[in-house]
């Protein structure tokens, strides 16, 4: 019987340039240079060599996603890497030994980084793309214009999404300065989204980080946290545009917690207000969704039916998480809607604390029409009773 032989296993692609080289190289030399400048912050004292090794971190994840940018494949991206040395240690380090392991760290995945710059003219670019103004440009064939969008299309909904876990897991504020894994974690991501979109916003948005993270008046920090949220919130917005269409669910009768489960994510985006109109808002209601609000969110509840076990349940959920709760009522109140910090409205189509029980469920975002929708809701809420301040 003749013994079959195995075919021997294909060779992994080889990497490809996504943009000219003169560019990728440009892009590479920059971050060696910024990866050069850690050795000039100040580590005398304990601020200063929490701000050394927060820019190291945010400076070496970018690193990482810049590379998965320019090349086609994930090689170089797990060249750095691999290039980086771990130390096993036994004990708290002290302060100079922190500072000699990030410039280790820094020196050789800056080395790693010239290696790739000087290699460049190995890697041939994925496509035809102009190489200066003297140039011309090669046109793509249809269905290779129609692949890429397709891949472009899929990169911006997998951002989007990768955004949007950051925004739901955004430390709180009392705690987000601390120099903690996850709060260096959290910064890096974030970092490394905002700079996929839009490169120029990502170096404004590490400022903003840099200074929140590194002076040493928490007041002065504070007026920092909300300008690069906002940018997330705005990458968030455009990426949306982009790619998505608003939000609308049809639930069918009895998808109570895939209801329950949209509206969730809603509401764990919300960082700074967020605005529930129903006229059966009650006890249920705040038990049900007022857990997955976080900390230092506004909440405000306008309604108009049961306002009393609302107050009363609100006061004791207020206690036990401080959490800041107002409510109001208004006698004419039939609709519901949620609005996420003032920029983006969502209608249901039915009660929230009954969505799709008894009857198929709904849950539209409302887009063109949301200043107009805004300004009609802020304006009840201005004129109804208070409830509870």
């Amino acid at each position: 019987m003749t013994q079959k032989i195995p075919r021997p296993a294909s060779a992994p692609p080889r990497p490809e340039l996504l943009e000219s080289r003169e560019s990728a190289r440009a892009k590479l030399e920059d971050r060696i240079k910024r990866g050069q400048g850690l050795s000039g912050i100040d580590t005398g004292d304990p601020g200063g060599l929490n701000r050394l090794e927060a820019e190291y971190q945010n400076w070496s994840r970018y690193n990482r996603t810049l590379l998965g940018s320019l090349f086609s494949t994930d090689q170089l991206q797990r060249e750095y890497s691999e290039c980086t040395p771990h130390d096993v240690v036994n004990s708290p380090l002290t302060g100079p030994q922190r500072v000699r392991r990030v410039r280790m760290r820094a020196e050789a995945q800056s080395r790693c980084l010239t290696s790739i710059a000087e290699r460049l003219e190995l890697y041939r670019t994925a496509s035809p793309i102009s190489l200066g103004s003297g140039s011309s440009t090669s046109s793509y064939r249809k269905g290779a214009a129609a692949e890429t969008a397709t891949s472009n299309s899929d990169a911006d909904k997998r951002l989007l999404a990768e955004i949007e876990d950051i925004l739901r897991t955004t430390p709180d504020a009392s705690v987000h300065r601390h120099p903690t894994d996850d709060n260096f974690a959290w910064f890096g991501r974030a970092q490394a989204a905002v700079g996929r979109w839009d490169p120029a916003k990502g170096e404004i948005f590490r400022k903003y980080v840099s200074s929140f993270q590194s002076v040493p008046s928490a007041r002065e920090a504070a007026s920092n946290r909300p300008r690069f949220m906002s940018m997330l919130h705005e990458a968030r917005a455009d990426i949306r545009s982009r790619v998505a269409e608003p939000l609308a669910e049809v639930f069918a009768e009895g998808q109570v917690f895939r209801y329950f489960d949209e509206v969730r994510k809603l509401i764990e985006l919300a960082q700074e207000d967020i605005l529930f109109i129903d006229p059966y808002i009650n006890a249920e209601f705040i038990s049900r969704f007022l857990p997955n609000v976080r900390q230092g969110v506004k909440v405000r509840l306008l309604t108009s039916k049961d306002a009393h076990g609302a107050v009363q349940a609100a006061d004791l959920f207020s206690k036990e998480r401080n959490l800041a709760i107002s409510i109001r009522s208004e006698p004419s109140l039939h609709d519901r809607l949620v609005f996420v910090d003032g920029r983006e409205c969502y209608v249901s189509g039915g009660s929230f604390k009954d969505g799709a029980k008894r009857s198929p469920g709904m849950l539209m975002q409302i887009s063109d029409a949301f200043p107009a929708v805004r300004q009609i809701y802020e304006t009840k809420w201005s004129g109804a009773k208070v409830e509870r301040p």
